[in-house]
C-alpha cells in the first residue's frame, strides 16, 4: 500500500508489425489464423489489434511487400513489410507462410522443399529470405554480386543445409563450383572445411572456386578467391579442402601433385612432419606441382619458396621408409656415398649443444648437387658463407658427416706421405683453440702434384680462405702428424731452423703477423748452407724483406725453444724495464692455457724499448695488440718488481715524478683502474701551456691537462700535475691561493686544483671575465670566468676575494654600502651571490635587462631589489630610481614601511619595473620573482594596503573593480571569505586584479573574470559573491541584471548553497546567470528558458536566509494554518533526493488557488489520486501538520482530536505524521456500510480508521472499531503498530478490517475468501496474517503460518538436510529460526537474519529451496533472474562460475532481480548491491553458457553485431583477430557482442569508441577484426567508412601487411580501419586523425606509411600532397636512396620519408619549425640540407635558400672557406652554418644568444667573418668598429693575449657601435667605463688608427696581427 511501486509497461516490440483486422497475414486459403498463440508478449489476436493501423489498404504485391516503414519513430531505421509479416506469420498462421511469401526469395531447387521455420543465423529461413525480392533463377541471375565478390550462387550455397530440406539450393544447376575429389562420390558438401581463420561448410567453400578439368597445368594455375586478396594454385585450395570434404581425403589434384618418397607407395597422406616449431599435415604436399624427380628438377623452386629437394628433405618423415623422392639427387659430399652420415653432428666441438645435423647443412650447398669431381673442380672457387673459396674447402667442412673422412676431392688431393705409405685422414692436428682438427680437414685443401722437386715443393698454394703458403712447408706439417714415419715427399726441401736439431720444437707454431706451424716455417726459406755470406742475404718472408739471419732469429724465437738458430743468436725479448726482475719461470695465462714466461716472451719479436716502439702494434698468439699493453700483462707475472721494460716510457702524471704511485686506483667512468694501466695508455710529454692545453690523447678522448688532472688527484701524492702550473689561479691575489682545498660541484668533491685545471691563465678584465667561458662537464654546462672564479673563491681563495671580483656586480645605489658579508636568507653570503654577476651601468634600459638568477629568469632590477636588504647597508638598490611605486601619488610611497610578512616596501617595490598608470599598464601581468605572475593592479593594490602608500590610494585604484552599486558601499579592509581560496583575502586584494566595468547588462553578464589560476567566472557571479562580502549595503553593482529569487529581496545570501537532483549548487553561479525578474501573479506563471519562473525562483528559495521565494506570494498554500517553506522534504517530486517545502511548492503547481471545500479535496487529479492526497504530502510543511484539506478528512478518533502531529513508524524506517494519512482520506459517516467500504488498496475504511485510532487517537480506538473482526485467539496479542508482508505492505489493524465478522467455528473458517487478491479458507488467511500482527500466536481458526521455502508449501521437507556455514542442519530447524512471509518483489528481497548472517531471502532461497522443496522449486521463483531468452532452456540446478565464485545458476540467479529485456534493459547498470552493479547484458551473457541449454541470453538480440548482413553474424565463431588483438586468449564473437552496445554503422558510429575489457577501440576497428570470423560473408558493418591509403583505391591490398616505426607487422585491412575515410586535399591530409587508438597523426603520414606495401602501386592517396624535398619541384627522385645516418631514419628511400609529411610553403620561419616523424624530431631545414643531395638531382633543398648566412652580401658567403676563432680552433664555413637557424639581420636578432655557440649572434658572425670574401659580416654594423676609418677594420685579425687568441671581430661584437667621430671627453669617459679596450683593438684596424687614437698620449707600441692559421679544418661543433 505505502511503497508499491508503478511502473508504465509499454512494451513495443520494434518489428512486430501486422496487418489490420481487414488484411490476414497469413496466405490467403491455405493456413489457419491461430489467434491465441504468443506473439511476443502478446497473443496474435491482440498484436493484429495493435498494429490495424499501420495495415490499412495494404495489398501484397511485389511492390508494397518490399515498402519499408518506421512506424511512427518505433523503428527508427524501417523494417520491410515482407519482413514484419514473416515474423507475424511464424507465430501466427498455421503453416509459417505470409502473404508476401509468393513476392521473396525462395533459396532452394525444389520449391517445396524450402524450411522457413529453419534456423538461419540468428534468425529463421523464411525471416531471412523474406528481405529479398523474388528471383527467376538463371546462371546470370545466380552470379549477381551482392556485394564486392560475392554472388548469390555463393548466399544460396551457404543457406541451403539449413533452409532446404533435400540440401539443394536454387542455384546448384548452373553454378560451377568445383567437386574437389578424385572420386566425385566421395565429396561430403555438409564437412567443414577451414581456411584463413575460417570454418565454412565445404559447399560454401566451392562455391568459390569455378570448375575446371583437372591435369598437371590447371591444377598449377594460379587465381584470386573473391573472399579476399591472397593468390593461390588451384592445387593449394583443393589440399586444404580434401581432407574435410573427400571422405578418402584425396583431391582432384593429387594425381599431379608432389610425392615427396622415392617409394611412391611410401606416402603416408595422413602423417605429419616438423617445419621449425610447427608441425604440418602430409597432406599439405598436394599443394605442389609434381616432378620427375632429377638432379636438375630436384634444384627447382617450389611455390613455397624453397627447392624441392629442401621440401623432400623436410617431409622425408611423410614416408614409411624415410627416404625422400630427391635424396639420391642432394649434395652428398662423400666418396663412399653410402658413408654419409645424415644425422651426424655438424659441429666440431664435442662439448658445444649444436644441434645442427650434416643432413641439414647439406642442403645450404644444394648448388653442388651433382658435382664431378676432378683435379681442376675440386680446386676451383666457389661461394662459402658469403666468401670465396675452393671448392674443395667446402667438402672439407663436410669431411666430417663422411664415416671414413674421405670426400669425393680427396682423390684429387695432396697425400703428403712418401710412398708406398697414404696419408692417415682421421689422425688429429694441433691448432691453437681447437681441440684438434682431422689431416684429412686440410690435405684435402690442397691440390695434389706429380713430382716432388724442390720447384714444385716451393710452389705457393691457397691455405685458409685466399691465404697462400708455400707448399713446402706445408706438406712438411703434415707429414710429420699423418704420415706414419713422420716424413713427407718435401721434406728433403724443409730447412733446419735451429743451429741445435734437437731444440726444435714441432708442435709449436710461430706468430708473426699472423700464425703458422714450425714445421711450415721450415718451408718459407729455400735450403740453404749457412754461413756469413749466405745469413746475410736478403730473402722474403711472406711478403717482408728481412736478412735470413732476422728471419731465422724470428723463428727460432719460437720454434727452438730459446736457443739460436743457424744464423746465430736468436733473438729474445726481455719484457721487464731491470732485467734481475725477470721471471722466466713464471706463469701466464692466455687463451685459456698456462705458458711459462720463457715459452711466452719467445713469442714477441725482439725490439728495443723507446717512446715509439712501445706504442707501436704487434701480433701475439694471433691477436693483434699494442706492445704496452702486451708487456703490461707479461710485466704482471714475469717481473717481480711488476714494471715493464715499456713502462719508462709511459704518462707520469705529477709535477714532482718522485710522489707518483703507479700503485694506486684511479676510479674513472665508474671503474677502477691502477695507475699503472691507465699510464701505459699514454706516451709521456713534456709539459708546457701549449702541450697541456692543445695537445689531446686520442686513447682518453680528452686534453694532457685534463687527463693528468684527473690521474693526479689519485696517483701523485701532492696531488699535483704535471700541467698544473700552467692552470688558471681564480685568486685576485695570487699568494691566497689553495689548490689542494676542496669544492662541491654539483654533489661531487674536487680539488680546487683539479677544477682550476679547466681554464687556462688570463688576464682578467671586463671582456675576459664577462665574456670567455669554461665549460663544466660536472653540470653540463658553460660558464663564464666571473661566475668560474666566483665559485671557486669562497673556498680556494683565502681572502675569498675572487680573480674577476672588481667587475662583478655592486646591487647597491651607493657602492660604499655594499656589505660582501651579509647574509642572504639562504645562508649564502653576499659575495658569494653577487660575484658571480657582471656589474652593469645603471640605467633604466639595463634596470629592465632580464637575467638568470638562482636558476630562473629577472629582471636585474628585481634582482638587486632582492639582495639589497642583505648586501647593502642602507637597504637601496642600484635600481631604486627606476623601481615600482605602488601609489597613486607618488609621494605619498613610504620606502620604509612594514608589509605582512615584514618586508619593506621599498624592498618589494625594489622587485617590480617602474610604470607609467594607465588602463592597459595597470592590468598587465608581471612575474612577482617567486614563480608567479600578477597584475601590476593587484601588486599595486596590496602594497597601498599594507600601509606603503600614506594615503591609501594604490596608483591603479582608478582602474580597479568596484563591486557595490553605491561606490560608497565599498569596504577595502572587509574580508572576503570563500571556500575555494586558500586564505581568507581582503576586499581590496580580492578585487585588485580586477578591472572596473561599467556595471551594464553586458559588462555584468557577458564578460569572464579569472579568480584563481585556471577557474573563470562571468563578472555578476564575481561581483555578486563580492558585494556580500565587501559592499556594506550588499548591493552589487551588477544587481539591476542578475536574478534575485527572495521575496524580501535583502534576504538573498548568495553564499548558500541549494539542492537540485540530488546535489548542491552554489546560489551565486546560478543566480548570476540567470537575468532580473519581477515577481507577479502573472509574471511567476511565465516561463524562462522552458522553466516557469515560479519554479525558478522555488528552486533557489534556499539561497534566502527565510527560504521565502519572490514568487511564494502567488504559490498555492497547503496548509491550512502557517507555512514553513525552509523545512526539507525527502523521497519527494520526480527530481527525487531531498527539497524545501519552498522549492516543492514551486514545483508542484496544481492549478488550485480558490478555497478548499470537501468536493475540490477528493478529487481525482491527473496523477490518479485525490488532490487531498497530494496536498497530504506537504504536511510536514505545516507546523501543526494540518492542510487545506484537513477540516474535510477523516477523523480516527470519533469525539477526540486527533494528534495530528504524532508520528508512524513505517516498513523500511520511514516515519510519516499521523496528520499526514489523515488528510488523504474524505470524511466519512462510521456505519457498517462506510466502514467496510475500500479507501486505498483494498484496504476498507474500517481498516485505516482502526490503525490511526489506535496510534493517533487519545484512546486506542476508532470510529469504525465496532466493525472489525478481532482474528487473534488471544485479544491481547494483538499488536496494532506491526504490519503485514503480503504482496504489499499492510498495518495490521489494516488487515483486521479485511476479514469481515464472523463466529469462527469449523464450518466458517474452512469457508473460502477472497483477501489481498487470494481466494483462500478464511483458516488460510487467519493463520498468515496472525504469524505477523499476533506475536506468532495462534488465530481464532488455528495455528499461525510458518516459514515455508517452497513455492508448493505441499512439496516442503521439513526433515531434508541443508549445508549452512559448513554445518548440516534440517529443514525445520532453518524454518523455526524464521517468521512466515507471503511471496512478493518486495518480501522476496527484503533481508533476513539466519544463525547470526544477513542475507535476502532470495539468497536464502537459492540455497535452501533445491534441498528443502521435494520439486526443488523454491518460493520467490518468479524473481529469480531467467538468462534465457528462452524461459524453458533454464537449467536453475546447472553449476556456473563468476568472479572467482562458483555456484548453481539459480543461486546467482538470486543475486539480480528478473527483468523484462530490451535493449534498453539489457544495458542498465544491475545488481542488488550497491557497490556490485553489472550490465544486466553482461550478466545474463555470462549465464546464458552453463545456464541455457541452447547458450542463448535474453540480451543477444541487443547486442553489438559487427557485420554489414546482419544476418550473417555467427555468435558462436572464434573472433580469432579481435582475440590476438585484445590480447586474450580465444574469445567468441558472441562474448564480444554482448559486452559492447549496438551503433549505426556510419562514418560517425564508426568512429565511435566501444569498449570491451577495458579496452577502448573504435567500432571500425572492432568491426573490422571480427569480420573475418564473425561474419558469414566476412563483410564488416563500417567497410565503405574506412580510410583507402591508395590514391587509386581499386588497388589497395587489404591482406597485405605494413611495418609500423618499430617494425611492428600490421595487415592493411587492420590500419585502414584504424582511421577514418576523407577526402583528399592539402587540407585533409595536413590534418591530424586518430590511428592506433587514441594516437593521432597527419593523414599524410598514416597514407604514406601504408602505401608502400598496401598499395599495388605504392601511391598514395595523400602523395600530391606530401612534401616535395627539392626548391625545384621537378628534380625530385622519390625513389631515390638516402642514408640519413643512424639518430634519425637510416638508409631509406626518399619518399618514405618526405611522402609521410605534409607539403608546405617554403620561408625562413616555415623551414625553421620543428616537424616529427616516428619520435624524431628536428627542423624541416635539417631534413632538407640531410637528403638534398641524394633526393634532388640539382642537389638543391626545398630550404636551401634559408641556411644561416653570416655575411652582409649573401653572395660573399664562401662554404669551402676556413673559420679561424683565433684561439686555435679552426671550421670549415659550410660545415659551421649547417647547424644554425636563418635569420635576418637587424639589432634585436644580432643581439639573440645562441646557446649552442655560448654567444650572440653578432659574435658568432664576427667569428665567421673569414667565411665572407669581402669580410663584411651581416650583424657588423650593430656591433662596434673601433678604427678611425670604418673600413680598415679587420674582423679576421687575431689579438695574442698569454698565448691566446682572439678574433678582432668577436672582441668587438660584444660591444654596442660607437660613434667615428668621438670628441677627446667621450673618449676618456669610454675609457673610464672600458679601460684599455679601444687600445687592445688597435691592431686590429689595418692602418693602426683607431677611433680615439688621435687623444692617446703616447702611441703604444702594437705587434703587427698575426694571420690566422690554416691546418685541415676540424668538425663543427656540435650543439
Amino acid at each position: 500500500m505505502v511503497r508499491q511501486t508503478c511502473r508504465l509497461g509499454l512494451t513495443v516490440f520494434v518489428t512486430g508489425i501486422v496487418a489490420s483486422q481487414g488484411v490476414q497475414p497469413c496466405e490467403t486459403g491455405k493456413a489457419v489464423w491461430v489467434g491465441d498463440n504468443e506473439f511476443n508478449d502478446m497473443t496474435c489476436d491482440q498484436a493484429q489489434a495493435f498494429f490495424a493501423s499501420y495495415f490499412e489498404d495494404f495489398v501484397p504485391g511485389p511492390e508494397t511487400c518490399f515498402n519499408s516503414t518506421t512506424f511512427d519513430g518505433m523503428v527508427p531505421d524501417g523494417i520491410l513489410f515482407s519482413s514484419a509479416l514473416a515474423m507475424m506469420a511464424g507465430s501466427c498462421c498455421s503453416d509459417g507462410v505470409s502473404i508476401c511469401a509468393a513476392y521473396t526469395m525462395n533459396p532452394c531447387a525444389d520449391p517445396a522443399a524450402f524450411e522457413i521455420e529453419s534456423d538461419a543465423a540468428e534468425s529463421t529461413c523464411g525471416d531471412m529470405f523474406s528481405r529479398m525480392p523474388a528471383t527467376s533463377w538463371s546462371e546470370d541471375a545466380c552470379n549477381v554480386e551482392i556485394s564486392s565478390g560475392y554472388q548469390y550462387h555463393m548466399l544460396l550455397a551457404s543457406y541451403a543445409p539449413s533452409c532446404c530440406s533435400d540440401q539443394v539450393s536454387a542455384c546448384t544447376e548452373f553454378s560451377t563450383a568445383m567437386n574437389p575429389c578424385a572420386d566425385p562420390a566421395a565429396y561430403d558438401p555438409s564437412g567443414y572445411m577451414s581456411l584463413g581463420g575460417s570454418s565454412f561448410l565445404c559447399s560454401q567453400w566451392m562455391t568459390y572456386l569455378p570448375a575446371f578439368a583437372p591435369d598437371a597445368d590447371t591444377c598449377g594455375e594460379y587465381f584470386t578467391p573473391s573472399f579476399g586478396d591472397d593468390v593461390m594454385t588451384h592445387s593449394q585450395f583443393i589440399s586444404v579442402a580434401a581432407p574435410s570434404c573427400c571422405s578418402d581425403m584425396v583431391s582432384v589434384c593429387s594425381a599431379y601433385a608432389f610425392n615427396p618418397c622415392a617409394n611412391q607407395d611410401a606416402f603416408a597422406m595422413d602423417g605429419y612432419f616438423a617445419s621449425g616449431d610447427d608441425i604440418q599435415s602430409c597432406m599439405i604436399a598436394t599443394s605442389i606441382p609434381a616432378i620427375q624427380p632429377s638432379a636438375a628438377t630436384c634444384a627447382e623452386e617450389t611455390p613455397w619458396g624453397i627447392t624441392y629437394s629442401m621440401a623432400s628433405m623436410f617431409m622425408v618423415s611423410c614416408c614409411s621408409d624415410s627416404k625422400g623422392a630427391c635424396s639420391e639427387y642432394m649434395f652428398n659430399p662423400c666418396l663412399n656415398q653410402e658413408a654419409f652420415e645424415s644425422e651426424a653432428s655438424f659441429s666440431d666441438d664435442p662439448e658445444e649443444e649444436d644441434t645442427t645435423t650434416c643432413g641439414s647443412v647439406r642442403m645450404f650447398f644444394s648448388g653442388l648437387s651433382g658435382f664431378n669431381a676432378s683435379a681442376e673442380t675440386c680446386f676451383e672457387l666457389t661461394d662459402m658463407f658469403g666468401d670465396p673459396a675452393p671448392v674443395a674447402m667446402v667438402f672439407v667442412s663436410m669431411a666430417r658427416c663422411c664415416a671414413d673422412a674421405t670426400t669425393v676431392c680427396t682423390p684429387f688431393s695432396l697425400d703428403p706421405c712418401v710412398s708406398p705409405e697414404t696419408i692417415d685422414l682421421e689422425a688429429l692436428l694441433w691448432v691453437p683453440e681447437s681441440t684438434g682438427v682431422p689431416c684429412g680437414s686440410y690435405s684435402t685443401m690442397l691440390p695434389s702434384f706429380l713430382s716432388p722437386t724442390a720447384e714444385t715443393c716451393a710452389q705457393d698454394v691457397v691455405f685458409s680462405g685466399t691465404d697462400t703458403f708455400p707448399l713446402t712447408g706445408l706438406a712438411h706439417w703434415l707429414g710429420q702428424h699423418c704420415c706414419p714415419s713422420g716424413t713427407s715427399v718435401c721434406s728433403n726441401y724443409a730447412i733446419q731452423i735451429c743451429a741445435d736439431p734437437e731444440s726444435f720444437n714441432s708442435s709449436s707454431w710461430v706468430w708473426l703477423g699472423d700464425g703458422y706451424p714450425c714445421l711450415g716455417a721450415q718451408g718459407l726459406l729455400e735450403p740453404f748452407t749457412p754461413d756469413e755470406t749466405t745469413c746475410s742475404a736478403t730473402v722474403s718472408v711472406r711478403g717482408a724483406s728481412m736478412t735470413r739471419a732476422d728471419a731465422l732469429a724470428d723463428f727460432a724465437a719460437f720454434c727452438c725453444s730459446g736457443m739460436d738458430s743457424v744464423c746465430g743468436a736468436a733473438s729474445t725479448f726481455q719484457p721487464c724495464a731491470d732485467p734481475e726482475a725477470y721471471n722466466a719461470d713464471g706463469i701466464v695465462d692466455v687463451a685459456g692455457s698456462s705458458m711459462a714466461c720463457s715459452a711466452l716472451v719467445g713469442m714477441v719479436p725482439f725490439f728495443v724499448p723507446s717512446e715509439e716502439t712501445c706504442f707501436e702494434d704487434m701480433s701475439l698468439m694471433g691477436e693483434e695488440l699494442r706492445r704496452y699493453d702486451a708487456l703490461q700483462e707479461l710485466a704482471q707475472a714475469c717481473c717481480t718488481d711488476f714494471v715493464s721494460a715499456c713502462t719508462p716510457f709511459t704518462l707520469n702524471p705529477c709535477k714532482n715524478e718522485e710522489l707518483y704511485d703507479p700503485a694506486a686506483l684511479v676510479v674513472m667512468a665508474d671503474s677502477s683502474f691502477s695507475c699503472a694501466d691507465l699510464a701505459m695508455r699514454q706516451q709521456n710529454f713534456d709539459a708546457s701551456e701549449d702541450t697541456c692545453w692543445g695537445d689531446w690523447s686520442s686513447e682518453f678522448d680528452m686534453s694532457y691537462m685534463e687527463l693528468t688532472g684527473k690521474m693526479a688527484a689519485f696517483c701523485c701524492s701532492d696531488g699535483v700535475s704535471k700541467c698544473s702550473p700552467f692552470t688558471m689561479n681564480p685568486c685576485a691575489h695570487h699568494e691566497e691561493y689553495n689548490a689542494a682545498a676542496s669544492v662541491d660541484m654539483d654533489g661531487t668533491e674536487m680539488s680546487c686544483g683539479a677544477l682550476a685545471m679547466k681554464q687556462q691563465p688570463f688576464d682578467p678584465s671586463y671582456d675576459s671575465c664577462v665574456y670567455d667561458s669554461v665549460y663544466l662537464e660536472e653540470i653540463d654546462g658553460w660558464v663564464s670566468n666571473l661566475k668560474f672564479t666566483a665559485s671557486l673563491a669562497p673556498s680556494c681563495c683565502a681572502d675569498e676575494v675572487s680573480a674577476c671580483a672588481e667587475f662583478s656586480m655592486n646591487p647597491c645605489k651607493n657602492a660604499g654600502a655594499y656589505d660582501a658579508s651579509g647574509l642572504l636568507p639562504d645562508n649564502m653570503t653576499c659575495a658569494e651571490v653577487v660575484s658571480g654577476f657582471e656589474s652593469f651601468d645603471v640605467s633604466e634600459e639595463s634596470c629592465s635587462d632580464w637575467m638568470s638568477f638562482m636558476g630562473d629568469y629577472y629582471q636585474r632590477l628585481a634582482v638587486v631589489g632582492r639582495l639589497a636588504p642583505a648586501c647593502c647597508t642602507d637597504k637601496v638598490s642600484a635600481c631604486s630610481d627606476f623601481t615600482f611605486n605602488p601609489c597613486h601619488d607618488p609621494d605619498a610611497f613610504i620606502p620604509g614601511g612594514l608589509t605582512s610578512d615584514n618586508k619593506t616596501c621599498a624592498e618589494v617595490a625594489s622587485m617590480f619595473e617602474g610604470f607609467e598608470p594607465s588602463e592597459t599598464i595597470c592590468h598587465e601581468e608581471i612575474y612577482d620573482g617567486y614563480g608567479a605572475w600578477h597584475s601590476r593592479m593587484k601588486i599595486a593594490g596590496l602594497l597601498a594596503l599594507e600601509g606603503c602608500c600614506s594615503d591609501g590610494i594604490s596608483a591603479c585604484q582608478m582602474y580597479t573593480l568596484n563591486p557595490c552599486a553605491d561606490p560608497d558601499a565599498f569596504t577595502p579592509n572587509g574580508t572576503v571569505i570563500f571556500e575555494d581560496l586558500d586564505n581568507s583575502m581582503s576586499c581590496s586584494a580580492w578585487v585588485g586584479a580586477q578591472k572596473a566595468i561599467d556595471g551594464s547588462e553586458t559588462s555584468c553578464r557577458d564578460e569572464w573574470v579569472q579568480v584563481g589560476d585556471d577557474w573563470w567566472i562571468k563578472t555578476a557571479q564575481f561581483v555578486l559573491m563580492t558585494a556580500h562580502f565587501c559592499c556594506s549595503d550588499r548591493v552589487s553593482i551588477c544587481d539591476m541584471h542578475i536574478f534575485n529569487p527572495c521575496n524580501n529581496p535583502s534576504a538573498f545570501d548568495p553564499t548558500r548553497e541549494y539542492p537540485l537532483d540530488g546535489d548542491m549548487h552554489p546560489c551565486f553561479m546560478d543566480a548570476a546567470d540567470i537575468p532580473h525578474f519581477n515577481a507577479s501573479a502573472d509574471s511567476c506563471a511565465e516561463s524562462h528558458d522552458w522553466t516557469p519562473w515560479s519554479m525558478l525562483t522555488a528552486a533557489l528559495s534556499p539561497c534566502c536566509t527565510d527560504a521565502v521565494s519572490s514568487c511564494s506570494p502567488y504559490a498555492f498554500n497547503p496548509c491550512l494554518n502557517t507555512f514553513n517553506a525552509s523545512v526539507v522534504l525527502h523521497d519527494v517530486g520526480e527530481h527525487g533526493g531531498f527539497m524545501t517545502c519552498g522549492q516543492a511548492q514551486g514545483f508542484n503547481t496544481y492549478g488550485y488557488t480558490a478555497d478548499a471545500t470537501a468536493q475540490k479535496c477528493w478529487e481525482e487529479t491527473d496523477h490518479g489520486v485525490s488532490l487531498g492526497t497530494e496536498i497530504a504530502l506537504f504536511s510536514p510543511c505545516c507546523p501543526d501538520a494540518s492542510t487545506v484539506c484537513t477540516p474535510f478528512a477523516m477523523n480516527p478518533c470519533g469525539g477526540e482530536e486527533p494528534n495530528l502531529e504524532a508520528e508512524l513508524l513505517l516498513p523500511g524506517d520511514e516515519v510519516r505524521t499521523c496528520g499526514f494519512y489523515i488528510s488523504m482520506f474524505p470524511a466519512f459517516t462510521p456505519d457498517a456500510e462506510n466502514c467496510t467500504q475500500a479507501l486505498l488498496h483494498e484496504v476498507p475504511a474500517a481498516g485505516m480508521a482502526s490503525w490511526l485510532g489506535a496510534l493517533c487517537c487519545p484512546s486506542p480506538t476508532s470510529v469504525c472499531s465496532d466493525f472489525t473482526m478481532q482474528f487473534c485467539a488471544e485479544e491481547g496479542s494483538f499488536h496494532a503498530s506491526e504490519w503485514v508482508e503480503i504482496g504489499d505492505y499492510y498495518p495490521c489493524p489494516a488487515a483486521q478490517a479485511m476479514v469481515e465478522p464472523f463466529t469462527p467455528n469449523e464450518t466458517t473458517c474452512s469457508e473460502h475468501i477472497t483477501i489481498m487478491d487470494e481466494y483462500v479458507t478464511r483458516r488460510e488467511a487467519l493463520s498468515k496474517l496472525s504469524a505477523f500482527c499476533c506475536g506468532g500466536d495462534d488465530s481464532v481458526c488455528g495455528e499461525a503460518a510458518k516459514f515455508n521455502p517452497c513455492a508448493d508449501a505441499e512439496a516442503y521437507s521439513p526433515n531434508a538436510t541443508v549445508t549452512m556455514n559448513g554445518s548440516s542442519v534440517t529443514c525445520g530447524q532453518i524454518a523455526a529460526e524464521l517468521s512466515f512471509f507471503q511471496p512478493s518483489e518486495w518480501t522476496c528481497f527484503g533481508s533476513v537474519t539466519l544463525f547470526g548472517e544477513e542475507m535476502t531471502r532470495m539468497q536464502l532461497l537459492s540455497v535452501v529451496g533445491p534441498a528443502c522443496c521435494i520439486d526443488t522449486v523454491p518460493a520467490c521463483s518468479e524473481w529469480f533472474l531467467n538468462p534465457c531468452e528462452d524461459a524453458e532452456a533454464y537449467t536453475p540446478s546447472a553449476t556456473i562460475a563468476l568472479d572467482s565464485s562458483i555456484g548453481t545458476c539459480l543461486e546467482f540467479g538470486a543475486e539480480f532481480k528478473e527483468f523484462y529485456a530490451s535493449e534498453a534493459e539489457c544495458f542498465v547498470s544491475y545488481g542488488l548491491a550497491e557497490d556490485h552493479k553489472v550490465v544486466a547484458g553482461e550478466v545474463v551473457e555470462m549465464m546464458a553458457p552453463a545456464c541455457c541449454t541452447d547458450r542463448i541470453s535474453k540480451c543477444s538480440k541487443y547486442m553489438f553485431n559487427p557485420c554489414a548482413n546482419k544476418t550473417s553474424f555467427i555468435p558462436a565463431a572464434i573472433a580469432t583477430n579481435a582475440s590476438d588483438w585484445l590480447g586474450d586468449e580465444a574469445i567468441t564473437c558472441g562474448e564480444i557482442s554482448a559486452s559492447v552496445k549496438a551503433f549505426e554503422p556510419d562514418i560517425s558510429g564508426c568512429s565511435d569508441k566501444a569498449m570491451f575489457k577495458d579496452k577502448y577501440l573504435s567500432y571500425m576497428h572492432l568491426s573490422y577484426l571480427m569480420a573475418s570470423t564473425c561474419c558469414g560473408d566476412m563483410v564488416s558493418a563500417c567497410s565503405e567508412y574506412s580510410m583507402n591509403p591508395c590514391a587509386d583505391s581499386e588497388k589497395f591490398l587489404a591482406e597485405a601487411t605494413f611495418s609500423m616505426d618499430e617494425g611492428e607487422a600490421m595487415s592493411c585491412g587492420v590500419g585502414a580501419a584504424m582511421a577514418t575515410a576523407f577526402g583528399p586535399d592539402a587540407g585533409t591530409c595536413g590534418e591530424s586523425a586518430e590511428f592506433l587508438e587514441d594516437n593521432y597523426m597527419p593523414r599524410v603520414q598514416i597514407s604514406g606509411m601504408m602505401a608502400p606495401a598496401c598499395c599495388e602501386d605504392g601511391v598514395s592517396v595523400c602523395d600530391q600532397f606530401s612534401m616535395n624535398l627539392c626548391h625545384d619541384p621537378e628534380a625530385y627522385d622519390k625513389s631515390a636512396t638516402v642514408d640519413t645516418g643512424d639518430d634519425l631514419f637510416g638508409i631509406t628511400s626518399c619518399g618514405s620519408i618526405a611522402g609521410l609529411l605534409s607539403a608546405f610553403e617554403a620561408s625562413g620561419d616555415t623551414c625553421q619549425e620543428w616537424i616529427g616523424l616516428w619520435g624524431v624530431w628536428g627542423t624541416r631545414k635539417h631534413l632538407s640540407d640531410i637528403m638534398q643531395e641524394s633526393c634532388c638531382s640539382d642537389t638543391v633543398g626545398i630550404c636551401a635558400a634559408f641556411t644561416f648566412n653570416p655575411c652582409a652580401n649573401a653572395e660573399a658567403f664562401d662554404e669551402d672557406a676556413i673559420a679561424d676563432m683565433g684561439d686555435g680552433k679552426q671550421y670549415r664555413c659550410g660545415d659551421a652554418v649547417s647547424e644554425l637557424d636563418f635569420f635576418e639581420a637587424n639589432e634585436e636578432s644580432c643581439k639573440e644568444y645562441i646557446p649552442s655557440w655560448q654567444y650572440e649572434r653578432a659574435s658568432v658572425t664576427a667569428a665567421m667573418a673569414a667565411c665572407c670574401s669581402d669580410g663584411v659580416t651581416a650583424c657588423s654594423m650593430y656591433t662596434m668598429n673601433p678604427c678611425s676609418d670604418p673600413n680598415a677594420f679587420n674582423a679576421t685579425a687575431v689579438i695574442i693575449n698569454k698565448g691566446k687568441g682572439q678574433l678582432c671581430g668577436i672582441k668587438a661584437s660584444h660591444h654596442q657601435p660607437i660613434e667615428a667621430s668621438m670628441k677627446e671627453s667621450e673618449c676618456n669617459e669610454f675609457d673610464n667605463k672600458h679601460p684599455g679596450l679601444l687600445s687592445s683593438l688597435i691592431p686590429c684596424c689595418t692602418d693602426e688608427v683607431g677611433i680615439c687614437s688621435p687623444f692617446e698620449p703616447t702611441p703604444m707600441p702594437t705587434p703587427a696581427p698575426t694571420p690566422a692559421p690554416t691546418p685541415a679544418p676540424t668538425p663543427a661543433p656540435t650543439p
